[in-house]
């Protein structure tokens, strides 16, 4: 298949472009409910990734890097 770049999307309509933000919202929140997950945002997979990246023992560093925070005590204090 064709390798993906940075400027690749995770999240996008059929023709390629941009995902509508709410859209993707409306759309995970239908299916967390589904899922028994009433309430689950989005944005807590980020808080959920960087939890287990933590527990697996990871360092702060390089999860804050993952995440795009400027600083580890940012990650640190959102995360723990």
């Amino acid at each position: 298949g064709k390798l993906l770049s940075e400027d690749d999307l995770v999240f996008g309509n059929v023709d390629g472009t941009p995902m509508d933000p709410g859209t993707l919202t409306h759309n995970f929140a239908r299916i967390a409910r589904r899922a028994g997950l009433s309430g689950t945002r989005f944005h807590d997979l980020r808080h959920t990734f960087a939890s287990l990246m933590l527990l697996a023992g990871v360092h702060p560093k390089i999860v804050s890097e993952a995440l795009g925070h400027s600083s580890v005590a940012f990650t640190l204090v959102g995360c723990i």
